[in-house]
């Protein structure tokens, strides 16, 4: 399932506002300046779901919302508040690229699967003392197979 538009990053930050993932497909591995403005888009994204100009809610069939929530530096970055866990999901796309809404929101709803079955799937054990690396590290391999 490789999909159309292709991010520049997948952030995921758990309930705490602690990053658990900040993941950036191989063709923008390739240089570290970008992989540390992905962490910075990331971290700024955090004022906008805390922001009283937002209302993250969900629609009357279940799906929450996904924003807009700014551009700089030719990245478009989306977010997504996942209101019964508070988990936030940001993903940075290229300004360049049409946005096709239906596109973007397959890409969300394929993170939050994807966080969703790594999180609690019974059949991985996880080490309870370094909990937080097994989970980024299955987290980075499952998104490695949806993005290469």
């Amino acid at each position: 399932m490789t999909p159309k538009v292709e991010p520049c990053f997948i952030s995921i930050i758990s309930e705490t506002n602690s990053p658990i993932i900040t993941y950036c497909p191989p063709r923008y591995r390739t240089e570290m300046e970008h992989i540390l403005k992905s962490n910075v888009l990331a971290n700024i994204s955090l004022d906008y779901f805390e922001s009283n100009l937002y209302k993250w809610k969900q629609t009357s069939d279940g799906d929450v919302t996904i924003k807009n929530l700014f551009q700089i530096e030719e990245v478009s970055v989306f977010g997504m508040l996942v209101l019964s866990t508070n988990l936030k999901i940001v993903i940075g796309f290229p300004v360049d690229n049409s946005f096709d809404d239906i596109e973007i929101k397959r890409i969300f709803d394929g993170i939050r699967k994807v966080y969703t079955r790594v999180k609690c799937n019974p059949f991985i054990t996880v080490n309870i003392e370094n909990q937080e690396e097994e989970v980024s590290r299955l987290l980075e391999e499952k998104l490695n197979e949806i993005f290469t």
